[in-house]
């Protein structure tokens, strides 16, 4: 696997991840505006992989260590939303990679809190900044 000389990204997920720039910058408007720097600070940081259908949607799974993952920046493009692509996204994500998953969602974001729980994942914490949820697909791993 090939990575650029400034860190450890592997210059495939850069190609792969620079072709959906233009859709993750259009789909959250909010804050922060610039999302894409923000995820090249993850992927500076953790192994990633990306799992995407056709340039229309798209989930960024981070391996924080082995069998725990976390689910970053699910993102569909607006005319293409609410048919079925992001859960088969995390269906195929939870096929491939057994263990822990765990996401945060920002406030104000109940469609995406009722996106997970509609995908099998629990609320471990909510307040009026944030929520988290998490999924097990393996028992083997940890049950709580």
């Amino acid at each position: 696997m090939t990575t650029n000389n400034n860190n450890k990204i592997p210059i495939n997920t850069l190609k792969r991840f620079e072709e959906y720039g233009d859709i993750i910058n259009n789909t959250f408007t909010k804050e922060p505006k610039d999302v894409t720097q923000h995820i090249l600070k993850i992927i500076s940081h953790y192994p990633v992989k990306l799992y995407s259908i056709d340039k229309m949607s798209y989930i960024l799974l981070v391996i924080i260590a082995p069998g725990f993952y976390g689910i970053s920046w699910v993102c569909t493009i607006e005319d293409k939303r609410s048919q079925g692509y992001g859960s088969y996204l995390l269906d195929k994500i939870h096929n491939e990679n057994k263990g822990i998953f765990i996401t945060k969602v920002g406030k104000n974001t109940e469609r995406a809190v009722g996106f997970y729980l509609r995908n099998g994942y629990r609320i471990i914490h909510s307040d009026n900044e944030c929520t988290i949820l998490v999924h097990i697909n393996d028992k083997n791993v940890i049950d709580f």
